[in-house]
């Protein structure tokens, strides 16, 4: 008799790693992301991924992170677009306090 067990959480990071590392190698080679505007997305995306995950397996640790990763690409995305770095100087109250307080 055989009993159905779910794949251990070390192949399914693996599997995660190879498809990232698939899509990457596409994206270079079909120059997807080739603009200079689309850099912040390798910090939502990373976020994005955490809190994700923080909500599928229970864990308040990776919620955390992960709306921390995601609000940094999100400030940083907002800053590209207009061009006001100098707001860093008080929109680091929403990366710090605020969004770990929200995960």
């Amino acid at each position: 008799m055989s009993v159905n067990r779910p794949a251990p959480p070390g192949a399914v990071l693996g599997a995660i790693l190879i498809f990232i590392g698939l899509a990457f190698l596409a994206f270079r080679y079909l120059d997807v992301l080739a603009s200079a505007d689309v850099w912040p997305l390798f910090i939502i995306g990373p976020g994005l991924v955490l809190f994700v995950l923080g909500l599928i397996l229970p864990n308040v640790g990776m919620i955390i992170g992960g709306s921390v990763v995601l609000t940094i690409g999100t400030v940083l995305a907002w800053q590209n677009m207009t061009g006001r770095w100098e707001s860093w100087a008080y929109v680091w109250a929403l990366v710090g306090p605020t969004a770990s307080g929200v995960g």
